[in-house]
């Protein structure tokens, strides 16, 4: 990278004309100024739209620091990129959001303080904190995330039925989480969509359209609300940017006087939940 982070000097082993062993002299760690870091991030922005998947080998040296990390899951996060790290070291703090840990035994047994053992019967995976269940929510909990994220965090905030998924829906939610860090999806209870939709929807329930929205990785938080509309749910929140679909006018959007922006995002042409339904996908 620069003179201070040069290529250190690497020792070959040779016996009976073949390599042995290779042996590199290095310092244990090399520490990144602001402004390198500034620039990998930079260059990680550009790169990450050539890729679909983003992984992380972290080998320990430095350079993978907590900043670097967290803007390439972030970054891919927005861009509905997975992002698959191979950890190193007992701290996973800076890996957060990342969609797949994938640590070796040694490395589970260090997180997780737990010996592990190579045997076919013990598990060879930890559940991390940021499971799918995790991202649903109550207001409760949403308040006191906000007390942690608003202050460095641009947080969007939509909300709909998302009964039936499908394409559109990945589209609308992929645009709406590149407007900010977090999206925050509220999601209509059952009772709510029934008096919305009527009689035979929503035909999945709330658990099962949660889950649903809770697997996609441009997804971070999901917090259900009964009423007719979220009103109180974006108050409460207060967003920097409030999303709806562009068959609404800004003017016409509820609750947008509690944002500090209000975009409009184009539907998929052709995909709703509605014209499925139509088409033979009906409640049981």
């Amino acid at each position: 990278m620069n003179q201070g982070n040069s290529q250190k000097p690497k020792a070959l082993v040779i016996g009976n004309h073949q390599q042995i062993v290779r042996v590199d002299l290095e310092e244990e760690q090399m520490i990144l100024t602001a402004e390198q870091e500034d620039a990998i991030n930079r260059l990680i922005s550009e790169k990450i739209q050539m890729v679909d998947c983003v992984i992380i080998s972290d080998y320990g040296k430095g350079f993978c620091t907590e900043k670097i990390c967290q803007h390439a899951i972030h970054t891919a996060g927005k861009l509905g990129k997975t992002t698959i790290v191979n950890p190193k070291r007992s701290d996973w703090g800076k890996y957060e959001k990342a969609t797949i840990i994938n640590p070796n035994l040694k490395e589970i047994a260090e997180a997780s303080g737990k010996e592990m053992n190579n045997n076919d019967d013990e598990p060879k995976l930890i559940q991390t904190e940021q499971t799918s269940s995790s991202k649903v929510i109550n207001r409760e909990q949403l308040l006191s995330i906000l007390q942690t994220i608003r202050k460095d965090k641009k947080i969007v905030f939509t909300n709909g039925v998302f009964d039936v998924i499908h394409k559109g829906h990945i589209y609308y939610l992929q645009k709406a989480r590149q407007l900010g860090d977090i999206l925050i999806v509220g999601l209509n209870s059952d009772s709510s969509v029934k008096r919305i939709k009527g009689e035979g929807r929503p035909i999945n329930n709330e658990t099962d359209r949660a889950f649903v929205l809770s697997a996609f990785g441009f997804v971070d938080y999901i917090v259900l609300f009964s009423t007719d509309t979220p009103i109180d749910l974006i108050q409460m929140l207060q967003p920097d940017v409030l999303v709806k679909g562009a068959d609404y006018k800004i003017e016409a959007v509820i609750g947008r006087e509690f944002a500090k922006e209000t975009v409009l995002i184009d539907f998929q042409a052709g995909y709703s939940s509605t014209t499925l339904i139509n088409k033979g996908y009906k409640p049981k």
